[in-house]
């Protein structure tokens, strides 16, 4: 990956807490997204999808947003659509997504159904169930992370990569990862569906 490309992406996205009030809630996640295990996952992510460039993505759960704009600036996708439970960030990953094809709308991905894409992206499969994977079509590639880190809000936590490995029955694995960082692994698979 571009470093300088990577660095720029990084840039617009703490700039974009500018056009933001910083209250203690929003603070907390600019400090949570800045740490060293969100960023260098989302790079990973960015850098094991790149290897299958695509034209169109859907997101699922993308938070802040920085994730589709790492896969846009670094030429993974080309347009994008996402969907995000807080119309706070939905809002917010609009803002920080102006200038090129990428729409977040509100929406639960357990009960949402997948629209027309090349690329799934879900860096969030701790946080729902698998109920989404039954509808990826075939020949859509898919790029996933989950953690074994134990949190209130993960629902659905590995402890493994082999244990990751194991949810995408009838995918092929093109990629996966497994990075230790300070107190937790995250692990990524990059598949397309049989």
């Amino acid at each position: 990956m571009d470093d300088l490309k990577t660095i720029k992406a990084i840039t617009r996205y703490v700039g974009n807490y500018y056009n933001q009030e910083l209250t203690p809630i929003l603070a907390a996640a600019l400090r949570d997204s800045l740490s060293s295990g969100q960023l260098m996952s989302k790079i990973s992510a960015a850098q094991l999808a790149g290897k299958y460039p695509v034209d169109s993505a859907f997101f699922i759960g993308h938070w802040h947003g920085l994730l589709p704009m790492l896969f846009y600036d670094h030429g993974v996708i080309k347009k994008a659509t996402g969907i995000e439970l807080d119309p706070f960030w939905v809002e917010f990953s609009n803002k920080l997504n102006y200038y090129w094809d990428w729409k977040s709308i509100i929406g639960n991905a357990d009960n949402f159904v997948l629209p027309d894409a090349d690329m799934i992206v879900n860096t969030s499969c701790e946080h729902m169930s698998y109920d989404w994977i039954e509808y990826v079509k075939s020949g859509v590639i898919i790029c996933a992370q989950s953690t074994d880190y134990i949190h209130p809000t993960h629902i659905n936590t590995v402890s493994s990569i082999e244990e990751f490995a194991e949810k995408w029955d009838g995918f092929s694995i093109l990629e996966s990862d497994a990075t230790r960082y300070d107190v937790y692994s995250r692990f990524t698979i990059v598949a397309v569906k049989d």
